[in-house]
């Protein structure tokens, strides 16, 4: 039982001493919303920019041309949506929904996505890359004005953003395969690192998702806290780490486990303690997750399309050839 629901059930007792135990109401996580972004398949064969609440489906396109959807950020009553779209010239252009209603971002014009969002305020932050010169560029855009984090030859890539309020963090890949982040624009590359995936800032602690380099060059789920790595399985099997949530003192990370057999494991850490979420012979990714209260989230894709997980129970999410990548709890 968390710390403050220990003291709140004490207050409790002692305030209803003389009460029957039956009378003393049970600690309850509050009701939620669950939404679950990702992408369907139409009838005609093109991919459709998704999302889930609580189970329900909406599709943010038509499906008369694909598109993509990364992320989710619910604000304010407000629900948004990173992405992509494909454009008339057939390239793929970097795109939010605010309540389904699309915007393509500036400096997008050929071959880029977004493939995560933060909400400050009034202020909409997303991350992804552009294209220069037929290389990818990590990119950000705050209130759709662009900044590229790097040149045009070294080959980069965003994966995920957050903001304080005060400073811009932005997670990702640079020369093809060196993890890095960059905070306010300044690059930072991380030892032994292969990619990041996600970030998440907790007052002055900032912490990374990814993985690094293990032996003959496996991927190995880590995560970083202010820049120490912490490895989440030996180094001899190949793992990924997508996503990562902080409660308290607890760190949770959703990533996969790759066998010996080639399947792959759907999987979560706890404070570095592996909870599998599908068996050694699936084939089960997880892409993002969040907590709340005693609830744990985990959402992805197994052999039936998009799932999430509810406290390791799988849950099936409607739609043809689903797949979910992120997810929000907005409490009601």
């Amino acid at each position: 039982m968390p710390l403050r629901n220990t003291i709140f059930f004490l207050i409790a007792m002692l305030t209803v001493a003389s009460c029957k135990k039956k009378d003393i109401p049970p600690l309850q996580n509050k009701a939620v919303d669950v939404y679950i972004v990702g992408t369907t398949v139409a009838a005609n064969g093109t991919a459709v920019a998704t999302y889930w609440k609580n189970g329900a489906i909406i599709k943010l396109t038509d499906g008369s041309s694909d598109a993509e959807a990364h992320a989710i950020v619910v604000d304010g009553g407000n629900v948004y949506v990173a992405g992509a779209m494909k454009a008339t010239n057939s390239d793929r252009v970097a795109a939010y929904w605010k309540n389904g209603m699309i915007t393509k971002l500036a400096g997008s014009l050929t071959f880029s996505v977004a493939n995560s969002v933060s909400v400050n305020g009034t202020n909409v932050y997303l991350a992804g890359s552009t294209s220069s010169n037929g290389n990818p560029v990590a990119t950000y855009w705050k209130n759709d004005v662009t900044t590229k984090l790097t040149d045009n030859l070294s080959g980069s890539y965003a994966n995920g953003i957050a903001t304080n309020g005060i400073n811009v963090y932005v997670v990702g890949i640079s020369n093809y395969s060196v993890a890095t982040y960059w905070k306010d624009g300044v690059r930072t590359a991380l030892a032994d690192g292969l990619s990041v995936s996600a970030v998440i800032v907790r007052g002055t602690d900032v912490y990374l998702a990814g993985s690094t380099a293990g032996v003959n060059h496996n991927p190995v789920a880590t995560y970083w806290k202010n820049g120490v790595a912490t490895k989440l399985v030996d180094d001899s099997s190949g793992s990924l780490a997508n996503s990562i949530a902080v409660d308290g003192t607890d760190v949770y990370v959703a990533g996969t486990i790759f066998t010996a057999k080639g399947n792959q494991v759907a999987t979560y850490w706890k404070n570095g303690k592996a909870i599998r979420l599908t068996g050694d012979l699936s084939f089960a990714n997880t892409a993002a997750i969040a907590i709340n209260g005693t609830d744990v989230y985990v959402v992805g894709f197994n052999t039936f399309g998009a799932v999430y997980w509810k406290n390791g129970v799988a849950v099936q999410l409607p739609g043809t050839n689903a797949s979910a990548e992120g997810i929000a709890i907005v409490q009601r």
